[in-house]
């Protein structure tokens, strides 16, 4: 019987040491809630310095009990003698306070994959499109405006069916707090 009990606490020991925070923001006006947990990709108005307004789009990579970190930091990943300034590309790393937080917007995971599939698609009908109108007589100036033309039109439908702006506000009643 001890042999059981101590295998139980050790599961509820280990649970509890990989149990992950999550940031819940609910809306009891609409009867909403929004779930965002580690490794969500989510947009976040918040105030920054000087309560200037800052917009950031990452991936959270850490939820503690005060503050949302988004995006990664070399900060330990790679050992001080190999790093050197500049030698290696700058990443986003944002600590935001969850009180500054004033809006956000969840990216979940189907629409990331929706939105590449859409590029992708439409960048290899664009080729096979502007294959067959370049196979005429065109100025090479000419060829150049059409794909810039195609080009912006296929960014802007893809803006169009997946826009990545703010879509929840804490002043339209949203609240946020954290959960175990």
């Amino acid at each position: 019987m001890r042999k059981f009990s101590f295998y139980i606490l050790l599961m509820f020991v280990s649970l509890s040491c990989f149990a992950q925070k999550r940031l819940v923001f609910t809306n009891v006006q609409k009867q909403k809630v929004v779930e965002l947990r580690v490794g969500n990709r989510a947009t976040f108005y918040y105030k920054g310095y000087m309560d200037q307004p800052e917009c950031v789009k990452e991936t959270i990579s850490d939820i503690t009990d005060s503050t949302v970190v988004l995006g990664l930091s070399y900060d330990g990943l790679l050992p001080k003698s190999i790093t050197k300034p500049g030698k290696y590309p700058k990443l986003m790393h944002k600590i935001i306070r969850i009180e500054d937080i004033t809006g956000f917007r969840k990216m979940g995971t189907g629409r990331m994959l929706a939105k590449s599939a859409v590029s992708i698609g439409g960048i290899f009908a664009s080729y096979y499109l502007l294959k067959n109108i370049y196979s005429s007589n065109m100025s090479s100036g000419t060829s150049i405006l059409l794909s810039m033309g195609v080009g912006f039109g296929l960014l802007g439908v893809t803006e169009l069916l997946f826009p990545e702006n703010i879509k929840h506000y804490t002043e339209d009643g949203w609240q946020a707090k954290v959960v175990d």
